[in-house]
């Protein structure tokens, strides 16, 4: 709380003095701010390291380290506009000769009425019940749908339409004036069944009429148009004649999609290979998020200290423009964490981790290599794209395995601070690129967290933040002192300025008394 006096009586600029006399006695709390700015900033930066570990690790996981990745397979079709193939994980298929001779399509009805007015109210309250059977021919339990009598026909139409159970796609063509009722899966099965007479009775204002409880659209006595029968697609594979519900559908690894009827005598022939493309974009992809990040950690480690530039107080940044402000914090900010053990260990462990063989395979068979400019670009990856494809073409299971070679389950599973010396030294012997990085990484993590915690951490929980917390006990007591002081300099000052006050009242008052005698 500030506290102001005049120097009516000594004419001093008391305020002025005050301030001056502050401004020498806050220089402590400003160092103990400065310091406390300085513990933030290698807090953020550590964390922003710390994210980027993590991300890097995921990347590793979601890319290398997945079969689909590196052992992916892609197919190709003599004809694609009739047939496609698209192999799965895991299949070793390699080439069928096919034929189609009909497409999977859904059963559709339409109305053997018109329904002039869709928006006509229903009038009264109800449930419709049906029952329906999917592509693969299993039947659902009694599905129910309520209307109330101020609801239109087109609205429980709707209603129809979103159920997901019912299996139906349901739509009022105004050209027509007629409901039509088109069954969302394929082939033959599928079915709707109206369940009581009630429903019967409702569904002749959708146009079908002749409806009873207990039967199936589908039902051959009824006088519904039915747009499409609904038929099972009819194809021969490797000379076997046989049928499918759906015009997609997956058989020993492969997923077939059949677009069309071949031409008479036309056979197709759907091969697989392996996706090169994927495999080699799969590994750039790390390489540069590898790159990246052990470039940062380079950066911050061998960066140098602008000791000209301390952290700006809270009376300087009054005094500079925001971008002034920024500028300047940016040299501050420099060299915060020049020469970090923790980052400079982390470094060198994935550089070696990546270094040494896995089971006598080496990076470099695969075409990548560490740049040969240790100075402008230490640790850096550098893939030869095409040594890297002959490998892969070559024998895709060696690169996989050399990313993803394992040790021992007991070992594998444990975490890095569970393991023995000699469990750890097997864990590095035997275990892939993928794998020695990502547990390299996980320290990385563990070591920054120790030292500046997570977004989720509190203060007290990792060492940064202690020190923050000793600061800010040290700042709060500084603080109360520098108020008192204050106070102590308006009081003698007040007192001053009292004092001369009555002097002056004194002199005032002997010189009327000499006056007066005067």
């Amino acid at each position: 709380m500030g506290i102001s006096i005049s120097g009516m009586y000594s004419g001093m600029d008391i305020d002025g003095i005050v301030t001056e006399l502050m401004q020498a006695a806050r220089q402590p709390l400003d160092r103990l701010n400065q310091s406390k700015t300085k513990y933030e900033w290698q807090r953020d930066l550590y964390r922003e390291i710390n994210k980027g570990a993590q991300e890097l690790s995921q990347k590793i996981f979601d890319g290398i380290s997945m079969e689909k990745n590196l052992l992916a397979r892609k197919g190709t079709s003599s004809n694609e506009s009739a047939i496609s193939v698209t192999p799965l994980a895991g299949s070793n298929q390699e080439s069928v000769m096919m034929t189609v001779s009909q497409l999977a399509n859904a059963k559709s009805y339409v109305g053997n009425n018109t329904v002039a007015n869709i928006t006509e109210k229903i009038g009264s309250d109800g449930v419709l019940k049906f029952k329906a059977t999917d592509g693969e021919g299993k039947e659902s339990k009694e599905i129910q749908i309520e209307y109330k009598k101020d609801e239109t026909l087109e609205q429980v139409l709707s209603r129809i339409n979103q159920n997901k159970d019912l299996n139906v796609s349901a739509f009022y063509d105004s050209g027509t004036q007629k409901v039509v009722l088109t069954a969302r899966d394929t082939g033959s099965k599928t079915e709707l069944e109206i369940m009581d007479q009630d429903t019967a009775a409702f569904m002749k204002k959708f146009g079908f009429d002749g409806l009873s409880a207990n039967q199936k659209l589908s039902d051959s006595t009824l006088s519904f148009q039915l747009a499409d029968t609904g038929k099972d697609a009819e194809f021969t594979i490797n000379g076997y004649q046989t049928t499918r519900t759906s015009n997609n559908f997956t058989i020993n690894g492969m997923s077939y999609s059949l677009k069309q009827v071949t031409a008479p005598g036309e056979v197709v022939t759907l091969s697989t290979s392996h996706d090169v493309d994927k495999a080699v974009d799969t590994i750039k992809d790390f390489v540069d998020s590898y790159n990246a990040l052990i470039a940062t950690m380079n950066s911050v480690v061998k960066e140098k200290q602008n000791r000209d530039y301390a952290p700006l107080t809270d009376e300087q940044k009054k005094e500079m423009t925001e971008d002034q402000i920024e500028k300047w914090e940016a040299k501050a900010k420099s060299g915060i964490l020049r020469g970090d053990m923790t980052i400079r260990s982390a470094f060198d462990e994935m550089r070696n981790d990546l270094s040494r063989a896995v089971g006598g395979v080496t990076l470099s068979q695969f075409g990548i290599t560490t740049s040969s400019k240790w100075n402008e670009e230490p640790g850096k990856l550098i893939i030869d794209e095409e040594k890297l494809r002959e490998a892969l073409a070559k024998d895709p299971e060696a690169v996989y395995n050399a990313f993803n070679a394992k040790t021992s389950t007991e070992i594998s599973v444990k975490s890095r601070w569970d393991r023995t010396a000699s469990e750890q030294t097997k864990f590095e012997n035997e275990t892939g690129f993928a794998g020695r990085l990502r547990d390299a990484l996980s320290n990385l993590s563990y070591n920054i967290e120790k030292k500046a915690g997570n977004d989720t951490s509190v203060l007290n929980s990792y060492s940064i933040g202690k020190s923050i917390v000793d600061i800010d006990k040290k700042i709060e007591a500084l603080e109360e002192r520098l108020e008192n002081l204050q106070t102590r300099y308006y009081n003698q000052f007040a007192a001053m300025e009292q004092a001369m006050q009555k002097a002056e009242s004194q002199s005032s008052y002997i010189s009327s008394l000499f006056s007066s005698y005067a």
